[in-house]
């Protein structure tokens, strides 16, 4: 009998510290479950805050994408306004150049004709000084049989 309270008061004690580490154990698990509860909070206020981040994001760049749309828009309308003015000059060049190139047809002629007035001229120049200097030898050569 000595015995088997000997085994039954070892049981117990086996029992007890069996039952301490389990109770230790479940004491772990709960701080671990309880951490993990904290975890899952936190983690929870974290995503509310990125999305809370990414909304504000999200509306920034749509407010962005609308000045761009605008800027874009301005551009365009600076463009087309842009083109028009470059035809319109384009235009005017053309017609610039047009009366240009008449003006110089109407120069290159007149210098032409001038030129030819001038030979001419030269020519007839020539022509009266001959005849001048002949003139004035036959009236010193009369001069001088008078």
């Amino acid at each position: 009998m000595e015995k088997a309270r000997k085994e039954n008061a070892e049981a117990k004690e086996e029992f007890e510290r069996n039952s301490k580490k389990q109770k230790d154990r479940l004491q772990e698990l709960n701080e671990q479950l309880k951490k993990a509860k904290q975890d899952i909070e936190e983690l929870k206020k974290k995503e509310e805050e990125a999305k809370k981040v990414r909304a504000a994001e999200d509306e920034n760049r749509r407010s962005q994408l609308d000045d761009l749309a605008r800027k874009i828009e301005d551009m365009e309308g600076e463009i087309r306004e842009t083109e028009s003015i470059e035809r319109k000059l384009t235009t005017e060049l053309v017609q610039a150049k047009i009366v240009w190139e008449q003006k110089k047809e109407v120069d290159e002629k007149t210098i032409s004709d001038k030129s030819s007035q001038l030979k001419d001229l030269k020519s007839s120049k020539q022509r009266l000084d001959t005849k001048n200097s002949r003139a004035q030898r036959r009236n010193e050569r009369n001069k001088s049989k008078e």
